[in-house]
């Protein structure tokens, strides 16, 4: 397991539950943000969530999501203009456990870590998160300080 920690705001945890509560049942997804010199040391903070709409396709949607690359070049571009950067991607898995798939295995870049949360029908549970390995063919999970706890559809 890495050492490295990953410190997500309270408020950035709300805006997560948030949104994929309002996309249940299908996956919500969306960039995470934090200081340039995130990546180069020390734990990585996450201070903003920018939520994004899933385009998989449509039938695919309550178990894959995908973004639009000219969404995150965007970000990626207004991130910078402010000195911050995607350093993560957020999505949810709709009534399974925050652990990666095969097919976010698949889809994975080695330079981002993957905050994932699990949703039911009447709760958001925690979040797990993750990086690929050194080999890029396997992810580990990451020291989350404050995995999120559950909470009912009211937030509480």
């Amino acid at each position: 397991m890495l050492e490295k920690k990953l410190l997500i705001s309270a408020a950035v945890r709300g805006r997560m539950r948030a949104h994929a509560r309002r996309f249940y049942p299908l996956e919500a997804c969306g960039l995470l943000l934090g200081p340039s010199n995130a990546l180069v040391g020390g734990p990585l903070r996450i201070t903003a969530f920018v939520p994004a709409e899933n385009v998989a396709p449509a039938d695919s949607r309550r178990i894959a999501y995908r973004m639009d690359p000219r969404f995150l070049l965007r970000v990626q571009k207004e991130a910078g203009a402010r000195n911050l950067a995607v350093i993560g991607i957020f999505h949810s898995h709709p009534g399974h456990p925050p652990v990666p798939s095969r097919r976010d295995l698949q889809q994975a870049w080695p330079v981002y870590c993957y905050v994932i949360l699990r949703v039911n029908s009447d709760r958001v549970g925690e979040f797990m998160a993750w990086v690929l390995d050194r080999s890029g063919k396997k992810f580990v999970e990451l020291h989350t300080p404050c995995r999120g706890r559950s909470s009912g559809p009211s937030g509480s």
